[in-house]
């Protein structure tokens, strides 16, 4: 088939990216609805692996396929392994400007002093407008801030979906602080303007900032996914009619959540700065289809090279079912919602009820 054939079915996957991280300014989704979409998700997935690449494996004759199957399988795992291994980690800090040591100037001890009972009557009434939950330190608390990262070596996408979410409490939190030391400030104008007295630590009004760089890492690790889950649907293409298809429906799910992260990480930024990031994990998704496209096509005319590439394609999905998928659908470690894990054997027999009506050739 075609190469044009995979970067049209990435088209879908790259859309749904884009359009969920301009929309995800403005929307939290719930992470039981979201585990329930990664279960569909996952069982479409498995459906093709198992309909679509896994026979190929099964049906190598010979040494040389059945080799370049070991080689292909094998392969797979062993990129995805490395991917996590040397993608950057992504993480939210938090510096507040009292963890800064401040020397007083001289002259100005004896005025501190005196406004200290100002300053405390006014932080007090900040911290009760604190929420319990918000940081105390420098960065993240571990709560917070470990899920953040790679939860092993291993670790690949987990940590990017999971930073969706950890970075919205966290704005959340910043926000109610920031709420906080505008009551202060408020507090101490009052007190001024009743007692004539001019407090000269106005910088004690404001107990915590906010510092939010651009976040590069995260961009860069969102292209190289995408890249790579581009690439499993040009692959996927040389396997038959339908598996095209049924892995650009499943990962427009993922595609669609990699989007609300990038949105959570680019709010707040300029337009000039997140625009441009918004589309390049779409652009990685169809630059990775084409890739993977144009060796389908250039290899499925070798019986032993193409049973190598769907083993790589079959490892690929496994890997991202196993490992990712149902991993970050109980992330959280809660509960078993019957309904959410049912979702898991709908999208399998979604995908095989779609797979009937799927063209032959």
């Amino acid at each position: 088939m075609s190469p044009i054939a995979g970067i049209t079915l990435s088209s879908v996957p790259a859309a749904a990216m884009l359009l969920f991280t301009f929309a995800g300014l403005n929307t939290t989704v719930s992470p039981t609805i979201a585990g329930a979409l990664q279960h569909f998700a996952a069982g479409v997935l498995l459906c093709t692996v198992g309909t679509e690449l896994l026979p190929a494996m099964v049906g190598a004759e010979g040494w040389k396929e059945n080799f370049a199957a070991f080689i292909g399988f094998f392969s797979g795992v062993a990129v995805l392994i490395a991917l996590g291994v040397i993608m950057p980690d992504t993480e939210l800090d938090i510096v507040r400007e009292d963890d800064v040591e401040q020397v007083p100037v001289d002259g100005q001890e004896d005025e501190q002093q005196e406004d200290a009972t100002i300053s405390a009557a006014a932080a007090a009434a900040a911290s009760e407008a604190v929420p319990t939950t918000a940081p105390r330190s420098s960065s993240l608390s571990p709560s917070m801030a470990a899920p953040c990262k790679r939860d092993s070596i291993f670790g690949r996408r987990t940590s990017i979906k999971t930073a969706a979410f950890h970075a919205q409490e966290v704005s959340s939190s910043i926000s109610k602080v920031a709420d906080a030391a505008t009551e202060a400030t408020r507090l101490l104008s009052i007190y001024e303007s009743e007692t004539g007295h001019a407090s000269t630590t106005s910088t004690s009004t404001s107990r915590c900032s906010t510092s939010k760089p651009f976040p590069t890492a995260l961009i860069l690790a969102v292209a190289i996914d995408s890249l790579m889950d581009g690439l499993l649907i040009g692959i996927a293409v040389a396997a038959g009619p339908s598996a095209g298809p049924m892995m650009s429906a499943s990962l427009s799910v993922e595609m669609s959540f990699l989007g609300l992260t990038l949105a959570t990480a680019l709010h707040g930024h300029s337009a000039k700065k997140a625009i441009p990031a918004a589309f390049l994990g779409p652009l990685a998704i169809v630059g990775g289809a084409a890739i993977g496209g144009f060796m389908a096509y250039q290899l499925g005319h070798d019986p032993v090279l193409l049973v190598g590439m769907l083993s790589f394609g079959t490892s690929a999905l496994l890997f991202m079912v196993a490992e990712e998928l149902l991993l970050e659908a109980h992330e959280g470690g809660g509960e078993h919602l019957w309904w959410v894990d049912l979702q898991l054997y709908t999208g399998f027999f979604a995908s095989v009820v779609a797979g009937k009506f799927a063209p032959t050739s």
